[in-house]
């Protein structure tokens, strides 16, 4: 992985990707063999729309732009820099004491914003308060912390289960023109926070962002990689990567690049 550096282990709580068109990225997605979560619209303020991809204690939220507003002027840079994964979400158990650990290492960080999202099954909404990290550094990603105030409606319904078996997502690939600002910032937020060795890898690449994966079996590894070409989602064999779960003798990994969906 050269040119990519490794961030210390965080307690991340999921990864954002950013994207233009968000059904064409559910639709890729569900092609891929993913469960998906039903395309829903955070508060008016945000401007914002999504869906997830869910994993154990983790997941994935692909982001899109319904109209602009000033809460979601980074995630417009993010887009007009060609999108992708830009968006990194830290556990936060409670703000004040996430705010007063980030005074204490000298990081600038937004008061606390609380918002909705749409619910499809409930009906009603999921609920979550950010504490973001203010960008005077020339870094083009976004950190933040978030803590869900509705745990039971994200996390109480399962939804891991997904058609090509992967079981979960072992690295991230962040893209940004200045991965060594990126990577001493992880490691300092790292140090101020319980450390997390069930969450994925989080690099700062100046390739394209991209996704490390793990499957449960090999089979449905190489028809994940077979269909993954077939839609113009590269998929490329890696050394050094995790081990398939539950294929301890078989060293196959691979990346699986974003361009299809920005």
């Amino acid at each position: 992985m050269s040119g990519q550096s490794i961030a210390a282990l965080l307690p991340v709580d999921h990864a954002v990707i950013v994207v233009r068109d968000l059904i064409a990225a559910s639709t890729l997605m569900s092609e891929l063999g993913f469960s998906v979560t039903a395309p829903a619209r955070h508060s008016a303020q945000m401007g914002t729309w999504n869906f997830c991809v869910m994993f154990a204690g983790f997941y994935l939220e692909f982001l899109s732009i319904e109209n602009e507003t000033p809460l979601n002027v980074g995630w417009q840079r993010s887009l007009a820099q060609g999108g992708g994964l830009r968006g990194l979400a830290l556990q936060m158990q409670g703000v004040p004491q996430t705010m007063q650990v980030l005074d204490g290492l000298g990081i600038a960080h937004t008061q606390a914003l609380s918002f909705t999202r749409e619910d499809a099954i409930s009906g009603g909404n999921l609920a979550f308060s950010v504490v973001r990290l203010k960008q005077d550094n020339p870094t083009d990603i976004q950190i933040l912390y978030c803590k869900h105030l509705t745990p039971h409606l994200m996390w109480g319904r399962g939804q891991y289960e997904h058609a090509n078996s992967v079981a979960a997502v072992r690295a991230l690939g962040m893209h940004t023109e200045a991965p060594h600002i990126v990577q001493k910032i992880l490691q300092k937020l790292a140090g101020g926070a319980p450390h997390s060795t069930k969450n994925p890898t989080v690099y700062a690449s100046k390739s394209k962002s991209f996704i490390s994966l793990s499957f449960s079996t090999l089979h449905h590894a190489h028809k994940f990689i077979e269909k993954s070409r077939k839609l113009g989602m590269i998929a490329r064999n890696v050394k050094g990567g995790v081990m398939l779960a539950g294929v301890s003798s078989c060293p196959l990994q691979f990346h699986i690049a974003l361009s299809a969906l920005l």
